[in-house]
């Protein structure tokens, strides 16, 4: 069984509070409704049990013990009766709150019509059947005086339990720690009516107060339960079903009224009659505290909802009066400003205004103010800490149907980085032409709405052309073009304006002014506008002729290695082989496969000796060359002899080989 009062720890005077109090109500229930009698099946004390245990946790057991083996020695003295009290008045309880504690969500202060139901079911039915099991067991363990039919014993007992719970464990669950009887809802002058005129009804119905007839009357109880649950939930609900359940029994003790008569017609008549009443009546009322709550909560999300979607927007708003204090600001203006809600409201928003800020936007601000039209404009505000912002400000007079003036609605946003956004493009730009002044690739900008473009001086000094004498529209392309690439030029820029890519790059040849060509690398981006249509098409044209010169000696001089009839091997810094020539393996058998990544002592023959090699290496190292006879071993396994010539390539900035 878990602790569920850990936060309210139980104190040794409050365990003896609890043990003696347990005791009182076993003794005044013995006294005035003996169980041998079978006036009325009731055990209060379990209901007493269920709540402390429920509110304390397992260190109410030892109260309830005590207070039973208490009870018993009064009013049996030493004997076995005091033994079945203790072991009943303890299972019981016990073991329904140990399954009730266990139950999913479980709310002790039963806010919800399930925690009711499980609060019953738990203690008063698992609970109460518990106790009935292990009275009879004891009775019948310690030779006690029987107790006639078990099943009737069984029945009696349980039915008490489940009657002092129903009666006893909401009333107290409920109302502990309550500090005021009314609220709000439901003021002090109805609920003393509501107490004054249930005790009445209580007394007409089962005190015969006023009551000389012989009509049942008992239906009138459910109306004042009814009122109590609707109106004071479950507290009301509990203390009213208190009442009329102690008056019930009173006036069946004293054979009058309602409860007498029902007694006099059968036993159980009563018993169900309470339960029902109880029963009944706190489901109603926890029913009721339920759908309030869910109300409750609903009512809060929705004015969440509506507080987030006001307080949310993230443009600063507030409302003036026609005074033009503020009177509402919203959270995105606080930030903005940095001024809280409370030191905003009631002042003018010229409060933001300082030293640096536009007198004459200032100005205009107050005569659109004065005139009540609306005004946008863009002004230099201070937040609270004295920092300047940027401020795009909108400004509406609300107007009721009579043309008088409601409130000024006013719209701030902070346009700050805008605004250095924008000065920092135009410095970008600036930065962007003295690049393109310095840049070797000319830039160009062809409009295909107007067919005009645009060319970089860089552009016009790459290929020797006179600008202001040079053709701007497509037409001019084929004779700049060379013809051979003028088709992959045309269908490059035929797909950027169907839409079937948004860039291109290409190598193509461009006529230079005194006849020949420059290869060139162009590159080319499009844009469109919102609907798709072409706009613009822009790009850079890089000279490849320095490029192209570069890669015709490469090529030439991997041709060279490629096909020279003598043997060439070149390695990497750590002397493993990187490449070979065909000559090489035509000499030594090895493909390049088998020699990749390898030492080129894989043909050495064993001829020279270390210190040949030796004096080899330090001639390379000193003078960067070695050449000489050297016998080396082919694939095969044959010895050939060679001329043998070394060259070391080192870094020009480093020196390192």
């Amino acid at each position: 069984m878990t602790q569920t009062g850990s936060r309210n720890t139980l104190q040794w005077p409050g365990l003896v509070g609890l043990a003696l109090l347990y005791a009182l109500i076993l003794v005044l229930r013995q006294h005035l409704f003996p169980a041998e009698n079978s006036l009325v099946q009731l055990r209060p004390a379990a209901g007493l049990a269920v709540a402390a245990l429920i509110l304390w946790g397992r260190v109410a057991v030892w109260a309830i013990a005590a207070g039973a083996l208490l009870a018993g020695a009064w009013l049996y003295g030493a004997s076995a009766n005091a033994l079945v009290l203790l072991l009943a008045g303890v299972s019981g309880p016990l073991t329904g709150v140990c399954l009730l504690v266990r139950q999913r969500r479980f709310d002790k202060r039963l806010r919800r019509l399930a925690d009711y139901a499980k609060l019953m079911l738990c203690t008063a039915g698992v609970g109460g059947l518990v106790a009935a099991l292990v009275a009879l067991f004891a009775v019948h363990a310690f030779g006690v005086a029987g107790p006639g039919r078990a099943l009737d014993f069984v029945t009696t007992w349980w039915a008490g339990e489940a009657l002092g719970i129903a009666m006893l464990t909401p009333l107290i669950l409920v109302w502990r720690g309550t500090k005021q009887l009314w609220s709000e809802a439901a003021p002090w002058p109805e609920t003393l009516a509501l107490l004054v005129l249930s005790f009445l009804a209580g007394q007409y119905v089962f005190l015969d107060w006023f009551n000389d007839t012989s009509t049942p009357v008992g239906f009138w109880m459910f109306l004042f339960v009814t009122w109590a649950a609707l109106r004071r939930e479950r507290r009301g609900a509990a203390a009213v079903l208190a009442l009329f359940t102690i008056q019930a029994l009173w006036g069946a003790a004293l054979q009058r009224g309602f409860g007498h008569e029902l007694q006099v017609h059968d036993a159980t008549l009563l018993w169900r009659y309470l339960l029902v009443l109880n029963c009944s009546g706190m489901a109603m009322a926890c029913y009721v505290t339920e759908q309030r709550l869910k109300a409750a909560t609903l009512l809060r999300e929705s004015l969440a909802l509506r507080d987030r979607a006001l307080e949310k927007v993230q443009e600063g708003v507030a409302l003036a009066d026609d005074d033009r204090k503020l009177t509402y600001v919203n959270e995105a203006f606080e930030r903005l400003t940095g001024y809280s809600r409370t030191e905003l409201i009631g002042k003018n928003c010229s409060m933001l205004q300082g030293d640096q800020t536009n007198q004459q936007t200032a100005q205009d601000i107050r005569e659109a103010l004065a005139a009540r039209r609306p005004l946008q404009c863009e002004i230099l505000n201070y937040r609270k800490d004295g920092t300047k912002f940027w401020n795009a400000l909108s400004i509406t007079p609300i107007l009721d149907t009579q043309g008088k003036l409601v409130e000024f609605f006013g719209v701030q946003r902070d346009i700050t980085a805008e605004r250095e956004a924008a000065q920092a493009l135009r410095k970008s730009q600036e930065q962007l032409n003295l690049v393109l002044k310095g840049s070797n690739d000319g830039l160009w900008d062809w409009d295909p709405v107007t067919d005009t473009t645009e060319r970089s001086d860089t552009w016009f000094r790459m290929l020797g052309h006179n600008k202001s004498e040079f053709p701007t529209n497509r037409s001019s392309w084929p004779g700049l073009v060379h013809p051979d690439d003028l088709a992959q030029v045309n269908a490059a820029m035929d797909a950027l304006l169907a839409g079937e890519q948004d860039r291109y790059a290409m190598e193509l040849r461009l006529k230079h002014h005194d006849g020949h060509y420059v290869s060139v690398l162009s590159r080319g981006y499009i844009q469109r506008d919102e609907a798709g249509k072409p706009t613009r098409v822009c790009g850079t044209t890089t000279n490849l002729t320095e490029q192209k010169e570069k890669e015709a000696k490469l090529s030439l001089a991997a041709a060279v290695f490629l096909q020279s009839r003598e043997g060439i091997t070149m390695t990497d810094a750590k002397r493993n082989i990187i490449m070979v020539n065909k000559a090489f393996t035509e000499i030594t058998g090895y493909a390049e496969a088998e020699v990749l990544g390898k030492n080129p002592r894989v043909l050495s023959s064993g001829r020279q000796d270390a210190a040949y090699y030796q004096a080899m290496w330090e001639s390379i190292n000193t003078t960067g060359h070695w050449e000489g006879e050297i016998w080396n071993r082919r694939k095969d396994g044959t010895l050939y002899c060679e001329w043998l010539a070394i060259s070391a390539m080192r870094d020009p900035k480093t020196g390192r080989a």
